[in-house]
């Protein structure tokens, strides 16, 4: 038996193109660069997945396919479709939008448009285009289930590389195909995108979701400057103001008797209060959620400082003239020793001493 041949390996960062001390990869090479998916994308693509939550993946794809394409012949538009992204139907007139129900209306479809995007809009209803496919039906407030519907979808585009975000990005690579702008050489093994659906384990499958995660990528850099980002902003702040943002802060529910030491009480009513405070504060702080740096950075300012005044005030052995909670003379009657040391007296620690706390 005549023996395999070693594997030739190419070296590393072989694709790569050096320009001085730094290394381009390949995507770089062709003007392509990184795109925050979660922040960017997400919010144009999110009107999708509402298709195929409330239709079913075959149904909510090929009725969001069928929008796109009388989208795309209301007129010669320039360059690719770029209506699988939600922004881009803010350049349609009010005669495109006439045009386009009645295009709906006749292909069988305004209904099911209206059934899926109706609690999309009644969640997002400031500047979101499909809103002029509901121009005779009167938007009401979001429900109760309008929101969980809202979180569920929302929720199930986080993973990229998950089957539910898959099949949303497939669409954006269906519709260039669809309309002839997007073409496949002999050189390149066509993407089999029936098995994201059939088989996504598989190594077709996933062979096809790096086909539609690039075009995406690919598609939205395109129409960067014509997306923009004003609905990304609205969409992610909007999200505060259908769930309020609530600071995951466990207050403590410890409780002491009517006889405990005054030590004891002050630290537990301490930490009650001074964590409320931070819980009432970050609730109340107008947070970007599209900017989030700042805040994230503030909320972790203000956990650490009021972790250390809690920490401080728990731990007694701390105490002294220049730290204490309080020095206005009453810390000698709480049990401090009087001899001028300004720490408390040894039997304060066994009275403070209890499970989680420091007492020496």
């Amino acid at each position: 038996m005549a023996k395999r041949g070693k594997r030739t390996r190419k070296p590393v960062l072989s694709d790569h193109k050096r320009i001085g001390k730094k290394f381009i990869p390949p995507m770089a090479q062709l003007g392509m660069k990184e795109v925050d998916y979660v922040e960017r994308i997400i919010p144009e693509l999110v009107w999708i997945r509402y298709f195929i939550s409330t239709l079913g993946e075959r149904d909510g794809i090929h009725t969001a396919l069928r929008l796109i394409k009388e989208a795309d012949s209301l007129q010669n538009w320039e360059g690719h479709s770029k209506f699988s992204f939600q922004s881009s139907y803010r350049q349609l007139t009010e005669e495109h939008w006439q045009k386009l129900r009645v295009r709906l209306e006749e292909a069988g479809i305004g209904q099911l448009c209206q059934d899926s995007l109706g609690p999309f809009v009644r969640c997002y209803p400031t500047d979101n285009a499909f809103s002029r496919l509901l121009d005779h039906v009167k938007v009401e407030p979001p429900s109760g289930r309008d929101i969980q519907l809202a979180r569920d979808v929302v929720r199930s585009l986080f993973d990229r590389r998950a089957k539910p975000a898959c099949a949303v990005q497939s669409v954006v690579l269906v519709a260039e195909l669809e309309a002839g702008t997007v073409k496949y050489t002999s050189a390149v093994r066509f993407p089999d995108l029936n098995a994201i659906f059939s088989d996504f384990e598989s190594e077709a499958s996933q062979h096809a979701c790096s086909h539609v995660r690039t075009q995406t990528n690919f598609m939205f850099m395109a129409a960067e400057k014509e997306i923009g980002d004003a609905w990304a902003r609205y969409f992610w702040n909007r999200g505060k103001d259908l769930v309020p943002i609530k600071a995951e802060i466990e207050i403590s529910s410890e409780t002491y008797s009517a006889d405990a030491h005054p030590l004891l009480k002050f630290g537990i009513d301490y930490e009650k209060h001074a964590w409320g405070i931070v819980d009432e504060i970050w609730s109340k702080l107008p947070i970007d959620i599209y900017a989030d740096e700042c805040f994230s950075v503030l909320g972790a300012l203000l956990a650490r400082q009021c972790n250390l005044a809690t920490t401080l005030a728990s731990n007694y052995f701390l105490w002294d003239f220049h730290a204490p909670p309080s020095d206005d003379g009453r810390l000698h009657h709480s049990g401090l020793d009087s001899q001028g040391s300004g720490r408390p007296s040894p039997q304060i620690y066994s009275v403070w001493a209890r499970p989680g706390k420091t007492s020496h």
